[in-house]
């Protein structure tokens, strides 16, 4: 539909990062997991979603990235590099560290 409308690229955007969790399932078949981006201290890290079989769909809700695993790769390990296609909104995975407040802090430290 997008190509249609003129959209000279109709796909995804692509995004790569690092994978921040485990897969251990090995396929001989392209995959496509469902993670969520995080951005900490400039670096984007990819977490999955839930549930990675084919009809697990409640790991869709929180999903805003589809990460692509080629075909015939064993499984994802914790700081692998990996990319994958944005398909949602991701401006929650850019937060910022709260500012401190003293005054918060020293009631803080007067009730422990």
């Amino acid at each position: 539909i997008k190509k249609m409308m003129g959209i000279e690229n109709p796909l995804p955007a692509k995004i790569q990062g690092i994978f921040a969790d485990k897969f251990a399932k090995a396929s001989p078949q392209r995959r496509l997991l469902r993670a969520k981006l995080d951005r900490r201290e400039g670096v984007d890290y990819f977490v999955l979603t839930g549930n990675q079989t084919n009809g697990a769909l409640a790991s869709m809700v929180d999903c805003n990235v589809l990460l692509d695993i080629a075909a015939g790769s064993g499984g994802v390990t914790y700081g692998q590099t990996v990319s994958g296609f944005m398909i949602g909104d991701i401006s929650n995975a850019y937060h910022e560290q709260p500012e401190v407040d003293s005054e918060d802090e020293s009631k803080k430290a007067k009730l422990n």
